[in-house]
């Protein structure tokens, strides 16, 4: 039976906020700890594959990784090509800040990033992500 995926995402970031919503058939699969969803974003064709488990959460978006774990701060660098095809890379850290997978079709999650300049960690913005399997 195919199962499609609500994604909402909302981002905050310099005191704006932007929501990110689409719904797209989803590919469910159990790896180990995690209940993996991979689907395409339909507006920009990109893969997103998304890894849950009770203690860590992978993101891959195209390029992008972000990799969150519970009660643990994580530094990572992060990989951005610009429009000239110049490759930048930051130096972030992402902090899990709470989940709601409760109910087996529904599953929330937040966390942030920042950047590391110097010694200090700089916020750039809040994500709230909702999945809901229909």
């Amino acid at each position: 039976m195919s199962k499609t995926i609500n994604f909402k995402s909302t981002i905050k970031q310099n005191g704006e906020e932007q929501i990110i919503e689409f719904s797209s058939p989803v590919t469910i699969e159990k790896e180990g700890k995690f209940e993996v969803f991979s689907f395409t974003e339909p507006n920009s064709d990109v893969h997103n594959r998304i890894e849950l488990s009770e203690d860590e959460i992978n993101i891959f978006a195209s390029s992008t990784t972000v990799v969150l774990k519970k009660g643990n701060p994580i530094e990572f660098p992060l990989s951005i090509y610009l429009e000239d095809g110049t490759e930048q890379t930051f130096e972030l850290v992402s902090e899990w800040i709470r989940d709601d997978f409760l109910k087996s079709n529904y599953y929330l999650f937040e966390y942030t990033l920042s950047r590391v300049v110097g010694s200090e960690s700089v916020l750039i913005g809040s994500y709230t992500i909702e999945l809901t399997i229909v």
